[in-house]
């Protein structure tokens, strides 16, 4: 029996708000100094939550807090956290994010034991430790067979931010100070136990997940699709090139996409005339890849050439609305050199990088009055025919959009295909898309829902097609000036003189 009186409800509304997605969002593989953060137990699953997952940062803090801290990085340094390099360029240099890290080092398993015995204080109550420790795995004892506890009865610091070396402190009032000699054991990372298989990664028979599998994570965890991916270290590896072609075009099963940015080989590649050839012997020919040569340096920091163009799009698209129609290129970029990995410094003069970009790669010069700039415009498929192919603007834009309206519209899956439905998933399209053309970042845009391209039979079926077309502007490239004698102009000019004679 109905109820007496007026009974209210909500009705959905005939327009859906679109949010975009982050269209910078880098996604970074590779070793992060786990052994520098306190607290994580020394054993076998001590570090494993922070081995092979995603591991979401938007700030510097939760870098840091999570997957620890060190200066020590860069193509050619002994030793490197290649996510550290991520960290200081994103997050010192140029304040860009967010960035989500999949670390693939686990401390208790590549490591180095060490042993100092006969080890005494010195006048300041402190001993030197020349290697670099795992925090987490240093143990004192003394020569009563005592264990000593780090921050009861002394403390451990690194000496400086490159965390190679660091110092026992004991404190005052524990037992400790009145041992005759100590014996301090602790382990030492191998970064070179880091291979290319495990940056590529997979899943094994238990369905643990490792390397680029975890893209597959990303959003769910973060819920950001990924954008870009980078591989410090192992960008220029032609296998985890190919890994990562593959992956950043069918993430998720095909709902998001990103573009992977990676590196011509700065050792074996020393004159910029070998880039063509390397690039077509290491198939490094897609659209959805970007390869830099040299790499770059700011002081002695040393970044990847994929590094700084991944954070490079990050600042430029910070700049214009989080949309990616800008090219990053010809951008003010923070180097102050650019180095093979070797460190051995190397010039780009500006016809040289012209040939760099024709031949698919990205690059930096210095290029007064602007200073130290990035150029490339292009994705590594310069060959195509197709703009959206090797424009890099283009890709990224094509990949921002789809990323974001298989975000948004995720939620009219398994909605009715009526026309209350189908209305609206266009009027909220069409409305997100004016936004676009009103920021400068297309000259049209617009969806719709075509019966042609909707047969009866895809209905039945439940797959409905939407389709969008626009037209983001192409990059001024080239400037023609047409300088022209005006001998008309000049001659009209002459009939007006009057001279009077005196």
């Amino acid at each position: 029996m109905a109820k007496r009186g007026i009974q209210v409800s909500d009705v959905p509304s005939s327009l859906s708000v679109i949010s975009p997605v982050p269209s910078a969002h880098i996604v970074a593989i590779g070793a992060a100094p786990l052994d520098t953060v306190p607290g994580i137990p020394w054993s076998a699953s001590g570090f494993a939550n922070m081995v092979n997952v995603a591991v979401l940062t938007e700030i510097p803090s939760d870098f840091t807090t999570q997957l620890g801290f060190s200066t020590t990085f860069g193509p050619g340094v002994p030793g490197a956290y290649s996510l550290s390099e991520v960290y200081d360029a994103a997050y010192v240099e140029a304040r860009v994010s967010p960035v989500t890290c999949i670390n693939v080092y686990n401390p208790y398993t590549m490591s180095v034991p060490n042993s100092l015995t006969s080890q005494v204080w010195n006048s300041r109550n402190q001993i030197a430790v020349p290697h670099r420790v795992i925090y987490s795995s240093l143990v004192v004892t003394g020569t009563t067979g005592t264990t000593y506890v780090i921050n009861t009865d002394y403390t451990f610091a690194y000496d400086d931010d490159t965390t190679a070396t660091g110092t026992i402190t004991g404190l005052a009032g524990s037992p400790i100070l009145s041992e005759s000699s100590l014996t301090i054991n602790f382990s030492s990372p191998n970064l070179t136990a880091v291979t290319k298989d495990m940056i590529i990664g997979g899943v094994d028979t238990q369905g643990n997940k490792s390397g680029m599998a975890v893209i597959e994570d990303v959003f769910t965890v973060t819920d950001y699709p990924p954008a870009i991916l980078i591989t410090p270290g192992f960008g220029h590896d032609p296998e985890v090139i190919a890994a990562a072609n593959a992956a950043v075009q069918n993430i998720n099963n095909g709902r998001f996409r990103a573009i992977f940015c990676g590196d011509v080989d700065a050792l074996a590649v020393k004159n910029y005339s070998g880039i063509f050839s390397w690039l077509q012997q290491n198939n490094a020919v897609s659209s959805f890849e970007r390869m830099g040569w040299p790499a770059g340096a700011l002081g002695s920091k040393r970044y990847h050439a994929s590094t700084l163009d991944a954070v490079m799009f990050g600042v430029t698209d910070n700049q214009f609305s989080g949309i990616p129609y800008v090219s990053n290129s010809n951008k003010n970029v923070f180097i102050t050199e650019t180095i093979l990995w070797d460190g051995t410094p190397i010039t780009i003069n500006p016809t040289q990088a012209d040939s760099i970009e024709e031949w698919g790669a990205f690059t930096f010069i210095n290029y007064p009055p602007e200073g130290w700039v990035t150029l490339g415009d292009y994705t590594a498929d310069i060959a195509s025919g197709d703009p959206v192919n090797f424009w890099a603007c283009f890709r990224r834009m094509w990949i921002w959009l789809g990323n974001t309206f298989s975000k948004n519209y995720g939620v009219w899956i398994d909605q009715p295909g009526n026309l209350r439905s189908l209305s609206t998933i266009v009027n909220s399209g069409n409305a997100f898309l004016n936004t676009i053309v009103q920021a400068g970042a297309a000259w049209t845009a617009r969806m719709s829902f075509n019966p042609d391209e909707n047969p009866i039979a895809n209905i039945v079926a439940g797959i409905y097609t939407f389709h969008i077309l626009w037209s983001p502007p192409t990059p001024i490239r080239t400037m023609d000036i047409l300088i022209e004698y005006d001998v008309q102009g000049q001659a009209a000019q002459i009939k007006n003189i009057t001279l009077i004679s005196s």
